[in-house]
């Protein structure tokens, strides 16, 4: 949604082409952020270094939350000031993305004291050299060349003469090429056919639509207008009901009818605020503003709690996928 820092719709993810090598898919999605990488068979001396670089990735993200909540500065206040999209800050704040040199930086500058101005980069430096060092020895491809048998007495005398077989290697060579490449292609195109094109599934609940297959509404166009109750960094107890509301504005032609708002991601589980994954949002005509609310309950233990949501149909298409989500961004805590 247009204006406002928090509750925006703006783009729910990115929708990521799926590239396919020898049949093996790469997910280019964030591609100038670090990323977490999956390390099957990881043990010994390995595993140990991917525990320390996953406690160092969970205490920089610790840390960085830490001083800008320490510095008296709300998530969006602080994504209106750096240029980060609010999302994405509190993915990092929380773990779930790895942040880049720069954000650990801008962080840096802002909150680390003069006597260790870069502690935050300090500290990101030390988790990349952990994930280097976590990660396993390159194993030989099945498909590579078989090592070459050991020279046999009497094997010079059945070589053939020299240049006589140059020219059915070359021929032979460009004909696996040719081969492989085909092999990659026709696989391509059989997981394009299985998927909905992007590299994921289409029975996937949580899936992210392109444009062509959103609610084709002509001159539909919202906007968030404020967080009614529960604004983001209220302090919640453990186990206590609640409920959230947004206010948000058609500003669209588009008189909206038969819509929802729905969670993205888990909507129960350890450490999170549980809700139902959608709510119904009133009939709203253009120009209208239309208040919609969220039941939750605190979580067990205190931490932090963050939900995103969107508009959606019956269908659970979106409607605005190229703006960000309405968003809750508290604090569990224990009770005094």
């Amino acid at each position: 949604m247009e204006g406002g820092g928090r509750g925006r719709f703006c783009p729910s993810a990115s929708l990521a082409m799926t590239y396919f090598a020898g049949g093996v898919g790469e997910d280019p999605t964030n591609a100038n952020e670090p990323h977490e990488q999956e390390i099957g068979g990881v043990n010994g001396e390995q595993g140990e270094g991917k525990a320390r670089s996953d406690e160092l990735w969970r205490r920089l993200a610790q840390e960085m939350r830490g001083a800008r909540l320490g510095a008296g500065i709300r998530l969006v206040d602080w994504a209106k000031k750096t240029g980060w999209h609010h999302s994405h800050l509190s993915n990092v704040e929380h773990g779930r993305t790895k942040p880049s040199e720069e954000l650990a930086g801008a962080y840096d500058d802002a909150f680390s004291p003069p006597e260790n101005p870069v502690r935050l980069q300090r500290l990101r430096a030390d988790a990349m050299a952990a994930d280097e060092r976590s990660r396993p020895m390159a194993l030989p491809s099945p498909r590579g060349t078989a090592p070459r048998a050991p020279a046999m007495a009497g094997d010079e005398a059945l070589k053939p003469a020299a240049g006589s077989h140059g020219v059915w290697r070359r021929w032979r060579a460009g004909t696996a090429v040719v081969a492989a490449l085909l092999a990659v292609l026709v696989a391509g195109l059989l997981t394009f056919g299985l998927t909905n094109g992007f590299g994921r599934s289409s029975q996937d609940p949580h899936r992210k639509v392109s444009s062509g297959t959103q609610p084709s509404v002509p001159g539909d166009d919202s906007r968030f207008v404020a967080d009614v109750t529960v604004p983001d960094g209220s302090r919640i107890p453990v186990d206590v009901d609640f409920t959230k509301t947004w206010e948000i504005r058609n500003v669209g032609s588009a008189v909206w009818e038969n819509r929802f708002l729905q969670r993205e991601g888990p909507t129960d589980g350890p450490g999170l605020c549980s809700s139902g994954p959608r709510v119904p949002i009133p009939r709203t005509p253009q120009g209208a503003s239309v208040q919609i609310s969220v039941h939750f309950r605190a979580p067990h233990l205190p931490g932090s709690c963050y939900t995103e949501w969107k508009m959606v149909d019956a269908e659970g298409r979106y409607f605005f996928p190229n703006k960000g989500s309405l968003y809750m961004d508290i604090q569990i805590v224990d009770r005094g």
